[in-house]
């Protein structure tokens, strides 16, 4: 969910992007099978996940480019 329709999400109010980056942080924790108390951050930079907003951002900027450069997005 948190990788689609990022146009829909674009927009959104801080309280809901702030609501979808508490749930990415969750799954960090759960995919490495940190402790609570582990800080998100860093488990999601050895990921290389990218914050909510950022990558709502990048995404929409990622097809905008494909468009302009390929004339078609994939």
């Amino acid at each position: 969910m948190l990788d689609y329709c990022n146009s829909v999400l674009y927009g959104m109010s801080q309280a809901n992007i702030d609501k979808l980056q508490r749930v990415q942080n969750i799954l960090a924790r759960v995919v490495v099978g940190a402790q609570w108390t582990s800080s998100s951050l860093t488990i999601r930079r050895d990921l290389h996940w990218l914050p909510v907003g950022h990558r709502i951002a990048y995404k929409l900027r990622l097809i905008t480019w494909k468009t302009l450069h390929t004339s078609q997005p994939l």
